[in-house]
C-alpha cells in the first residue's frame, strides 16, 4: 500500500500541529513544575530541584523552536518524509 501525495501533505501538516501542540503543553506543564520546585531542594545536593527542570525546559524550547521551523519548512512547500511514494507495507 502507498500513501497519495495529497494525503502525505496532510498526515504531514497533522503531525506538525499535534507535535507542536504536545510540545507547548510540555513546556507550559514544565513552568508551573519549575516554580513550585524553587522552594524543594534535593536530598543529597544544597541545590533547588528547580535547577534540573530548568535543564529540562531549555531543552522544551529548544525541541518546540525547532519544531516550529520544520513546520514552517513543511508548510513553504519544502516537503516532509510523509509526502508521496511511501510504502506502508510492513513486509
Amino acid at each position: 500500500m502507498v500513501l497519495p501525495r495529497a494525503a502525505g501533505r496532510v498526515l504531514a501538516t497533522l503531525v506538525d500541529i499535534i507535535r507542536i501542540g504536545f510540545l507547548a503543553f510540555l513546556l507550559w506543564s514544565g513552568i508551573r513544575i519549575y516554580t513550585v520546585m524553587q522552594t524543594q531542594y534535593m536530598t543529597v545536593v544544597e541545590v533547588p530541584m528547580s535547577a534540573l527542570y530548568a535543564v529540562v525546559l531549555a531543552g522544551l524550547v529548544i525541541m518546540l523552536g525547532r519544531s516550529l521551523v520544520l513546520a514552517l519548512h513543511h508548510l513553504r512547500g519544502g516537503g516532509s518524509a510523509l509526502e508521496g511514494g511511501i510504502n506502508l507495507s510492513v513486509d
